[in-house]
């Protein structure tokens, strides 16, 4: 991903670029600085578009033969000229020159990759290396970057990580990004992440978020999760109900990370390799961060590209929406009250306005500290932020869900028009 660091100047608002002609949306999606280049979901295809999101080219089908894919959950890496497409399914990567979306090249790969990244010149793959440790033996599996042509020969590895306490080994969940001289890895509801820079491997923990992401006990009532392997590797038994890390982007000495995080909400952090130091951005709500150019953030959202600025970020830092919620069960709180929750929602994501979510105490779900049935309570709600409690609040819970523009604003009673929050919005 081709990216420059951010400068924080004055910007304008969030924009939806114009319309364009895929409507099922996108999964993997890549950027060179000038075009994206995007997994188009269900149509086991990809797609080159400009910065209006005007579809210039598409490539693929679903097949196994030439010109096709057996998988539309394909992963993308960009080189110099080249688009790299892989099919784990089909054990294929596709070289596609960029320009067209014409084909250079097709190679069988040798053992199956989760992912592919382009790094000093060279395609790497992810594998689950076996070889090095014996999962059966001591409950750990190894992630290994080879490279593509190589992916099972040792002496192509750039470099391995294990995680000593997977939540799911059978998920895979992890978040990759590259750039010019690095290579990071965020792992599956964990708070840290592991950078590979200047051939060293080094892990940090993001600050300021739960340690890792909260899970859902798995029910093991299925042959399958009854064997030897899976006691040895599913150490937590949990199936995470949120991606803690959400996505990520490499540049220029920069990573960028996105969370989504109970205690923070949503936000963008910058961890700066040189001075070892992570800056928060703000707050990053609407769709998931693909490309940062200058002081802009691309993100993409339900099929659609969408920018905003850094200044942007900064400036509704200022304003949060917050919710008060008094109901001790969410089936207690009235249709339409719910249904105005989620308008005002939308629109703070859609503005990128931090949201924060107030529970009368600590007995709204029957416990006293916050857990995992809390947590996918508030996500069956349609909402996300940073979630706490708090007893002493005049007027802030004398209706099932009131809300409040800024810390010190006005508090309004739900069901109430959406327009009441446009005209509080102070980071227009």
């Amino acid at each position: 991903m081709s990216c420059l660091l951010i400068v924080g100047i004055l910007g304008i608002a969030p924009v939806s670029l114009p319309a364009q002609s895929i409507a099922t949306g996108f999964g993997d999606v890549v950027y060179d600085g000038t075009y994206f280049y995007a997994v188009v979901k269900q149509q086991h295809q990809v797609a080159k578009l400009d910065k209006s999101r005007a579809v210039l080219a598409k490539y693929g089908r679903q097949g196994r033969g030439p010109g096709e894919f057996s998988t539309h959950q394909l992963k993308l890496a960009l080189g110099d000229s080249l688009l790299y497409v892989l099919d784990d399914r089909g054990m294929t990567v596709t070289a596609l020159a960029k320009k067209q979306l014409k084909l250079e090249r097709r190679q069988t790969i040798n053992k199956p990759a989760s992912d592919i990244m382009f790094y000093r010149g060279k395609l790497f793959g992810l594998v689950t290396d076996f070889e090095q440790h014996q999962p059966l033996e001591d409950g750990f599996v190894t992630e290994v970057f080879r490279e593509v042509g190589r992916l099972d020969d040792p002496k192509a590895t750039l470099f391995s990580y294990r995680d000593p306490q997977p939540m799911n080994p059978f998920y895979d969940a992890s978040v990759i990004a590259a750039g010019a001289q690095t290579m990071a890895v965020a792992h599956e509801g964990k708070a840290y992440v592991s950078i590979f820079h200047e051939g060293r491997l080094r892990q940090k923990q993001v600050p300021g978020v739960e340690p890792y992401a909260m899970g859902e006990k798995i029910e093991r009532n299925s042959e399958a999760m009854q064997s030897p392997m899976v006691d040895l590797l599913w150490q937590k038994n949990l199936m995470p109900i949120y991606f803690l890390l959400r996505s990520m982007v490499v540049d220029d000495g920069q990573i960028y990370v996105q969370l989504k995080s109970h205690r923070a909400g949503h936000r963008l952090m910058a961890y700066d390799i040189k001075s070892d130091r992570f800056q928060d951005l703000g707050t990053l709500r609407s769709g998931r961060l693909i490309a940062v150019e200058d002081d802009q953030f691309f993100t993409v959202r339900d099929g659609s590209v969408q920018v905003t600025t850094l200044s942007k970020l900064k400036a509704c830092v200022q304003q949060p929406i917050i919710f008060y919620l008094s109901a001790t069960d969410p089936e207690q709180i009235c249709d339409s009250c719910l249904s105005s929750l989620r308008k005002w929602y939308s629109y703070a994501q859609s503005r990128n306005i931090p949201a924060q979510l107030v529970l009368e105490d600590k007995a709204w779900f029957g416990s006293e500290e916050l857990d995992p049935p809390t947590v996918s309570e508030i996500t069956e709600l349609g909402v996300w932020g940073s979630i706490s409690y708090i007893k002493d609040c005049d007027n802030c819970f004398k209706d099932d869900i009131t809300a409040r523009v800024g810390e010190n604003g006005a508090i309004y009673a739900l069901p109430a028009p959406v327009d009441i929050l446009k005209n509080n919005d102070t980071c227009r």
